[in-house]
């Protein structure tokens, strides 16, 4: 799992944003939330590089 490092150090806050902000967000895009089983849709390397990497745009 990519969120593996990002959930070793925070794990309320990853948790929180899976749960939530993920959702709510790909709702206002009106995009499908992303889908472990096809590997597409809306999530958070949507907008970010990855664990290490900066915001997308930054």
């Amino acid at each position: 799992m990519r969120l593996r490092p990002e959930f070793a150090k925070n794990p309320e806050t990853t948790r929180l944003k899976l749960d939530s902000l993920v959702p709510a967000m790909s709702e206002a895009l009106e995009l499908k939330s992303f889908s472990i089983i096809t590997r597409r849709g809306f999530g958070c390397y949507s907008c970010h590089l990855g664990p290490g990497g900066p915001m997308f745009g930054q």
